[in-house]
């Protein structure tokens, strides 16, 4: 029971760190999520646990990073976009 209370408090910080990643990203880098900090954090969040989860099921066999440079530029392409003064106007 403690192990999972730990690896329950171990995602959810994951997630919480997430989270603040992307709205420091929104402000530092001057992007605009696709949808809220809180449901990309969870997005990732759910790719990493589901990652961890096809590993275990193959017994340790098939490498948790397998196809992940092609999955990574897709989601990365589509997180954040270049926020600007004209989108900003368009949609208001």
């Amino acid at each position: 029971e403690r192990l999972r209370e730990r690896i329950a408090q171990f995602f959810s910080r994951l997630e919480a760190q997430l989270k603040q990643v992307l709205r420091e990203a929104q402000i530092r880098e001057n992007l605009k999520p696709a949808v809220s900090a809180a449901a990309l954090a969870n997005l990732l969040l759910a790719c990493c646990e589901g990652r961890l989860v096809q590993f275990v099921r193959s017994e340790f066999n098939d490498s948790p990073l397998e196809h992940w440079d092609l999955q990574w530029e897709f989601l990365s392409s589509q997180l954040l976009t270049p926020f600007t003064a004209t989108a900003t106007a368009s949609s208001a």
